[in-house]
């Protein structure tokens, strides 16, 4: 699948993840705020602009997963999510057809790959891609994402301040367990970011994988 696909099914679970995060916080109708929703699934690709949403929820409700009045070109105007749609976000589940995937709602693709069975061994400064991290919950995760971030600035990047300080705000998350979702996501969205110059390096590929890893699971 293409760039441009991957992105296409990447923005409509994206906007039926905030529309199911929309009804539980009591908007069941929300109008398109897409920097808030942006911020509110952890999204760190290019941002979702008006075209996207009007793609994606005409699609969305073509499909049975919202229902609303669609404007001439604009899509839904005040989408509202439908039992089906409830399900598949709460599932976590990608509106892809075809077999079961689970949303992307990072809008980040990579082939780099966790298995999930323990403490995570970090090897920072190869060339091999397919190298293995082990971790096992989200708190190991976090840690772990901390310890990436710590090592990233330890090379003294542009942005090394940056982050030490969301290595420093991910600890925090991982030692709350009231901590919300919302915000998690948000908090990965900037790890992403954060490595962003580093995108086709080793640790680049760890950080931005167990971001996404953490924000699906």
């Amino acid at each position: 699948m293409t760039t441009a696909e991957d992105r296409m099914w990447n923005v409509r679970d994206a906007i039926l993840l905030w529309l199911y995060q929309e009804k539980i916080s009591g908007n069941p109708a929300p109008r398109p705020d897409l920097g808030r929703l942006a911020t509110d699934v952890g999204w760190a690709a290019e941002p979702i602009a008006d075209g996207d949403w009007g793609q994606a929820t005409s699609y969305l409700k073509s499909e049975g997963y919202i229902t609303g009045s669609e404007s001439w070109g604009g899509g839904v105007i005040r989408p509202m999510i439908t039992s089906k749609g409830e399900n598949t976000a709460a599932a976590k589940k990608s509106v892809r057809p075809g077999s079961t995937q689970p949303a992307n709602t990072t809008g980040v693709t990579n082939n780099y790959h966790i298995t999930n069975n323990g403490p995570a061994q970090v090897a920072i400064g190869s060339s091999d891609f397919n190298q293995t991290l082990t971790v096992g919950s989200s708190d190991d995760k976090l840690t772990t994402l901390a310890e990436l971030l710590d090592r990233f600035a330890e090379d003294n990047p542009e942005n090394a301040d940056e982050a030490r300080s969301v290595a420093e705000d991910i600890r925090e998350a991982s030692a709350d367990s009231n901590r919300p979702m919302a915000a998690l996501r948000a908090l990965m969205a900037s790890a992403i970011s954060t490595v962003a110059v580093a995108a086709g390096t080793e640790i680049g590929q760890q950080v931005t994988d167990l971001a996404v890893s953490v924000i699906q699971s």
